[in-house]
C-alpha cells in the first residue's frame, strides 16, 4: 500500500513513516513537507496513493484547504486528517471534513493502524 504522509515538521514525517513502513501494513510511504508539495506529488502521481494522512496544521494552506483543493481537482483518495491541537471547533469539524479518521497526536501506532485498515476496508 502507498500512503502520502503531509506534516511541516519533518520528525513526524519521519517517525511516522518508519512506524508505518515496520507496521503489519508494511506500507511505502512518501513525505511532503506542505499543502503545495502535496499536491504537486499528487498531480506527478497520477492518483497512485491508496490514501492520504495530513496533518491540520500545515505552513501556507490547512489540512482543510488541502482537503478541498484534491476534491476541486478531481482527486477521490481517502484522507485521514491529524492534529496535536483537539479544540472543540476542531473536534466538530473534523466530523464533517474528514472522510476516513482522525488521528490526534501523539498518536498510538495500534490505533493508526487501525484507523488505516479500517479507512481501506482491510478489517
Amino acid at each position: 500500500m502507498k500512503i502520502l504522509l503531509i506534516d511541516d515538521d519533518s520528525d513526524i514525517v519521519d517517525t511516522l513513516a518508519a512506524q508505518l513502513t515496520i507496521s503489519k501494513l508494511e506500507a511505502d510511504v512518501e513525505g511532503a513537507y506542505s499543502g503545495e508539495e502535496a499536491l504537486e506529488l499528487l498531480s506527478k502521481s497520477g492518483k497512485s496513493f491508496d490514501l492520504i494522512i495530513s496533518d491540520l496544521s500545515l505552513g501556507g494552506m490547512d489540512g482543510y484547504q488541502l482537503l478541498a483543493n484534491m476534491r476541486d481537482q478531481g482527486f477521490s483518495n481517502p484522507v485521514i486528517l491529524m492534529s496535536g491541537d483537539i479544540s472543540v471547533e476542531t473536534s466538530k469539524e473534523k466530523h464533517i471534513f474528514t472522510e476516513c479518521a482522525f488521528i490526534e497526536k501523539p498518536w498510538d501506532m495500534n490505533d493508526v493502524v487501525e484507523k488505516i485498515s479500517g479507512c481501506l476496508g482491510l478489517q
